[in-house]
């Protein structure tokens, strides 16, 4: 090695070890670089293991990454009682507790012939019992087994010359994909553990961050969370409230986190009150600090209703950002319900004051604005101006 090389390559070094306390603990992806991870762990016959806090979605990843590697968008999720029945989809097994024996089966011994067999771990989808069935198990909290629970899941993680997957001496379908999910104290467990190496070594390990974006096209879109204010706040100001880190010592009070954070759109709608969306609603799922900078914005959305009737009667769409924001929103939640036939409306001009305030509106609210008017039903492209607001 020269020495041209050398120095730089020391020097690459020692940046690495610089920097190694600021960067995660395996590499980041967000909820929309999902099914390329996933593809990825397949492709090179490693098992996908999904680190990260509590409430980011890596059990409910199960949904994308079963779609991405069976090819498979209609299977929804099931339980060891459905997959009995032959039915394929994605399901959780929990390792919190779990012994080695109830992972691989008790051994039960035949006293006249001194052999032994072990059960079945109903909780694991074994071939005798799930056939050819497509099944992608999440297998979660792996960070709460035992050294010797671990130990009877490494045999599984060393698959056989024909890629069948084994637990203890029963085998599992053809047609079973495996992921793993941990989380660590960092992230505000305290039972948890580090990983063992023989486990890490074994799987394409991807730390899973929170990120608005990606959980609004991925899950709070599919689910229809959309028209929740919770949504359009968190898409436009509450970003930094979506997943915020633990800190200091765990004490138990409500986190923000995106689990929570869907609960809490699925009841909150744009009639919900300030006092409810906070005591109700909010503080009970997300912490106090997180529920107060959110209903902030349902109040405002409240308080813009005479501004939403003054641009129904020809006056101007509110200069402030926050203000159009509010606006607009209560507008898209109300025209639905207020122009059941909203291709009809448009193409009579009863929705040109709503037309005219995209138009004129900021452009990030109307980037944001005209695709939600859209997927909310109100067929902006039957005006003479959709080509404008899609410009």
């Amino acid at each position: 090695m020269s020495q041209l090389w050398r120095n730089q390559y020391q020097k690459l070094n020692t940046e690495m070890k610089n920097t190694k306390n600021d960067r995660p603990l395996h590499s980041p992806v967000t909820y929309s670089g999902l099914p390329k991870a996933a593809l990825y762990a397949q492709e090179i016959d490693r098992f996908l293991l999904l680190y990260g806090p509590v409430g980011t979605g890596k059990t409910a990843a199960g949904q994308v990454i079963h779609e991405t590697i069976t090819g498979r968008d209609g299977d929804g999720k099931i339980s060891h009682t459905e997959w009995r029945d032959g039915e394929s989809g994605y399901a959780v097994v929990n390792c919190t507790g779990q012994s080695p024996d109830s992972l691989s089966g008790f051994l039960v011994p035949d006293h006249d012939t001194r052999d032994g067999w072990f059960t079945k771990p109903e909780h694991w989808p074994l071939e005798s019992v799930v056939g050819d069935a497509f099944i992608t198990l999440c297998v979660d909290e792996v960070d709460k087994l035992s050294t010797d629970a671990v130990s009877v899941l490494l045999g599984l993680l060393d698959a056989n010359d024909s890629g069948a997957l084994y637990l203890g001496t029963h085998k599992l379908g053809p047609n079973v994909h495996i992921y793993f999910t941990a989380n660590g104290r960092e992230h505000g467990s305290t039972s948890s553990k580090v990983l063992p190496a023989p486990l890490v070594t074994r799987c394409y390990a991807r730390s899973l961050v929170a990120d608005v974006n990606s959980w609004l096209t991925g899950y709070a879109i599919p689910n229809g969370l959309e028209t929740s204010p919770v949504v359009a706040w968190l898409t436009s100001y509450g970003e930094e409230w979506f997943s915020p880190i633990v800190e200091g010592r765990w004490d138990g009070r409500s986190i923000a986190c995106p689990r929570q954070w869907s609960a809490a759109a699925k009841k909150i709608d744009i009639n919900t009150g300030f006092d409810e969306a906070v005591n109700e609603i909010l503080w009970p799922t997300v912490g106090y600090d997180a529920a107060n900078a959110c209903a902030a914005f349902i109040k405002l959305i409240h308080k813009v209703k005479p501004q939403l009737d003054d641009l129904k009667n020809g006056g101007a769409l509110p200069t402030d950002h926050r203000d159009q924001y509010a606006v607009l929103f209560a507008a898209i939640r109300t025209i639905t319900k207020d122009y059941p036939d909203t291709k009809r409306s448009i193409k009579r001009g009863e929705l040109d004051w709503f037309v005219t305030a995209l138009v004129n509106a900021d452009s990030e609210i109307r980037e944001w604005a005209v695709p939600l008017a859209s997927g909310s039903g109100i067929t902006l492209k039957f005006h003479s101006q959709f080509e404008q607001l899609a410009a």
